[in-house]
């Protein structure tokens, strides 16, 4: 539908080269964008702003991680049109054990080659990046520190030098 400035609109979840779509806008396959994908994040639209002062757990978190290179089945193929595709990226169960709110259910997925799989699960990298904003403040935290002990111990070598 046509909202007469050119725009388009529909009420319900749409899918590009993916049949029923679990998410309001699902795309089977690459994306590849002109500009920006931006989030709202004015401060005026939210309330109970709490800074996260204690960066220690998300430096944990993000060691805690394992990468892998591996092949995942292109789920948006055809039926019948098995497809797997390189990739490198993290196990979403694994992400779930220690940081479970990156991960959720988006129901079940029908494979291409009819094999179902209940209540897929996947991973918000949003929030995977804030955690990993959070673990490299964190680690600046220790450079700092280490500088100072530096600066420290290079004042107490320069007294006895100096003695």
């Amino acid at each position: 539908m046509s909202d007469g400035s050119g725009g388009v609109y529909r009420f319900g979840s749409v899918g590009i080269n993916m049949q029923g779509p679990p998410e309001a806008l699902s795309v089977g396959g690459n994306i590849l964008v002109g500009g920006n994908i931006m989030k709202p994040s004015d401060m005026r639209i939210k309330r109970n702003i709490q800074p996260i002062l204690q960066t220690e757990s998300q430096l944990q978190n993000i060691k805690a991680l394992r990468i892998y290179d591996y092949e995942r089945i292109d789920i948006s193929r055809e039926v019948g049109d098995v497809c797997y595709v390189p990739e490198r990226g993290l196990l979403a169960q694994e992400v779930q054990g220690v940081v479970p709110g990156a991960v959720r259910t988006v129901g079940n997925v029908t494979l291409p080659d009819g094999t179902l799989v209940p209540n897929m699960m996947v991973v918000d990298d949003r929030v995977l990046l804030l955690e990993t904003i959070g673990a490299t403040q964190q680690l600046g935290k220790a450079v700092d520190d280490v500088a100072k002990d530096n600066s420290n111990n290079r004042k107490i070598i320069d007294r006895v030098y100096d003695m």
